[in-house]
């Protein structure tokens, strides 16, 4: 949680991104462990997909690290600049000045998030990303991992928890023609068991990473 360097702060990216990683996790788990506790651990599921693609993008990252805190820091842009324009196109002009954010400083932001996003475009190419990409796919960086089965059956997973599914709500009615009770802790325990073991094996590979 703490860390101290000498030397430029812009070349401190990678090194920011992995500790805010590890410690993202460690705080996943403890409130895991915590919905677990009070019987509501089915919600654990909800945590695993960040820390899967946290896993994912460190190893594909630490194969780069060359380009990797460049490639952290231009991310970090492109996902700022992202925010920006969304939170304009929502709440509209007035309400952006009203929260300190004019519409020329609006303008200038994104105009200067050009050279970023050109050099992150540049950085793609070189990796091999779709031409044209800011950000390559999950399942792109897991087939260069090795991990593309893995990563199919996570999402596969965690999708039906954190998407509309007629399945995953149909888990929770349990019972006999003609009586059921409908709630999560019917199929609770299973789901809280696949939280706890998933979220400590992808926190253990990460912070082996």
């Amino acid at each position: 949680k703490s860390f101290t360097w000498t030397g430029p702060d812009a070349e401190q990216a990678w090194e920011f991104l992995r500790r805010s990683i590890v410690v993202r996790q460690i705080q996943a788990l403890r409130a895991a462990l915590t919905m677990a506790q009070f019987n509501q651990g089915a919600f654990g599921v909800t945590l695993l997909r960040p820390a899967y693609e946290e896993l994912l993008w460190i190893e594909y990252l630490a194969k780069h690290q060359d380009v990797a805190s460049e490639l952290v820091r231009l991310l970090a842009t492109h996902e700022i600049t992202q925010s920006l324009e969304a939170q304009n196109q929502f709440i509209g002009a007035k309400a952006m000045a009203d929260i300190g954010f004019t519409q020329k400083f609006i303008k200038r932001r994104l105009a200067a998030a050009k050279e970023p996003a050109a050099r992150l475009r540049e950085i793609g190419r070189q990796l091999r990303w779709r031409d044209g990409q800011t950000s390559p796919s999950i399942a792109f960086i897991a087939r260069k991992n090795g991990r593309e089965s893995e990563y199919s059956y996570i999402y596969h997973a965690t999708s039906r928890f954190v998407h509309f599914s007629a399945v995953e709500n149909f888990r929770r009615v349990w019972g006999r023609s003609g009586s059921v009770t409908i709630k999560t802790e019917n199929f609770s325990r299973y789901w809280t068991d696949f939280a706890l073991y998933w979220g400590l094996r992808i926190f253990v590979e990460t912070a082996s990473a």
